[in-house]
């Protein structure tokens, strides 16, 4: 008995040891990651390592950026090599395909991007990398679900071909012929991508956004003023395209805290189960995912309206609900406490871009946390900070609906 005893007391305290040594691991602080960048000229660690997605959105970006004074050292060529390299490129496929200018926010952040395109052979040297990529087209149209694998070449090759497509105006002027030619050779190139969602990425084409301009209705609206939750149709269905989806929506107001906002009620189209499985896996690793990827609702919706996955509404603005009088203004960047509604505001021009409820903090987390829809993407817990990087906000009001 006694010998049973000592041998489980020794299992537990190895236990124990590994579970110290593991969770140290995974405890670098900022000043370690940047001696590793140092030491290895390179990243800290990848994607595909276990400490990289315990890490929060915030913790990662900071982890993966190098000091300032080896940034500037650095040579172009090495810059653009990184850039390619960059572990979070992939977040890219994160954003819906007609909010990409979330992500060339988010990649401000990232020292090595900033610096490569304020050099002046910067972009040139990044676009000849692009050129000269063997790109294996036959690779991806083989597997569709490559595209959530966050596969590297895959990753830089569409941050390339949007890179391209986004600043290709601002910067062929000067060296026309070459860009020229990289398009043709690209396009050419990208032709015979036969899967859906690959090809809507490397493409040049502008986004197809057919989102329907709620402004053009401000200030109508129809049903009852009291307090019960009602959708009041207009009569009439309209299309809108969600993550590249076709789907119908009835146009209507949804009468909730005394007011009748425009709104949207889900009609037809849904995902099929490609584009649900890459969705699903669309969104930063250490999020807990509490709903599935969902065209039929947003997080406006989520937020003011039903926070349940039974929720089948969408709404482009929460401003009539945030200015109603029985819903209570606590203040700008103040302190949120569990229950409330943030509403978070761009950076780039101060207009509405997310709302998330606050909620308890998971145990061992520490922060505040937050549960939302992201866009036709899923629900999500995560950090108040990570959802501000993601949607590149600084400023947010919060509201309370008690």
């Amino acid at each position: 008995m006694k010998k049973t005893i000592r041998i489980m007391t020794s299992i537990l305290i190895l236990i124990s040891i590994f579970l110290l040594n593991t969770t140290s691991a995974f405890a670098k602080s900022s000043e370690e990651y940047k001696r590793m960048w140092v030491e290895k000229n390179s990243y800290p660690m990848d994607i595909r390592e276990i400490e990289m997605n315990r890490l929060s959105l915030v913790e990662a970006m900071d982890a993966l950026n190098p000091p300032d004074d080896l940034v500037q050292v650095l040579s172009t060529e090495k810059l653009a090599e990184l850039l390619l390299d960059y572990p979070l490129l992939w977040m890219i496929i994160s954003y819906d395909y007609s909010d990409r200018e979330y992500f060339w926010e988010f990649m401000k952040n990232c020292k090595i991007y900033s610096e490569l395109i304020e050099r002046d052979d910067g972009i040139d040297c990044l676009i000849d990398k692009y050129y000269k990529n063997d790109f294996d087209v036959l690779k991806y149209n083989d597997n569709p679900l490559l595209l959530i694998s966050k596969d590297e070449d895959l990753m830089s090759e569409i941050f390339c071909c949007q890179f391209f497509s986004r600043f290709f105006q601002t910067f062929a002027d000067n060296n026309n012929e070459f860009y020229e030619d990289v398009f043709e050779s690209k396009k050419t190139q990208y032709s015979s991508i036969e899967n859906d969602h690959i090809r809507k990425y490397l493409s040049f084409e502008s986004a197809n956004d057919e989102r329907f301009e709620a402004e053009k209705y401000e200030g109508v609206s129809g049903g009852s003023s009291d307090l019960l939750r009602s959708f009041n149709s207009w009569g009439y269905n309209i299309p809108k395209t969600i993550e590249g989806v076709s789907c119908s929506f009835t146009v209507g107001t949804y009468s909730k805290y005394g007011v009748n906002p425009y709104c949207l009620q889900w009609y037809s189209g849904n995902y099929d189960t490609t584009t649900q499985n890459l969705l699903d896996g669309s969104l930063w690793s250490s999020w807990n995912i509490v709903a599935p990827a969902s065209p039929k609702y947003n997080c406006h919706s989520y937020a003011w309206i039903w926070p349940y996955s039974t929720n089948n509404y969408w709404m482009d603005s929460p401003t009539a609900y945030m200015g109603s009088s029985v819903v209570t203004y606590k203040g700008y960047n103040v302190t949120p406490s569990v229950g409330d509604i943030i509403v978070l505001y761009r950076n780039t021009d101060n207009q509405i871009s997310h709302s998330a409820i606050i909620i308890p903090t998971p145990a061992g987390a520490t922060g505040i946390y937050t549960i939302s829809k992201f866009g036709g993407r899923p629900v999500a817990e995560a950090p108040l900070n990570d959802v501000l990087l993601y949607y590149q906000s600084s400023n947010y009001a919060v509201y309370s609906t008690n």
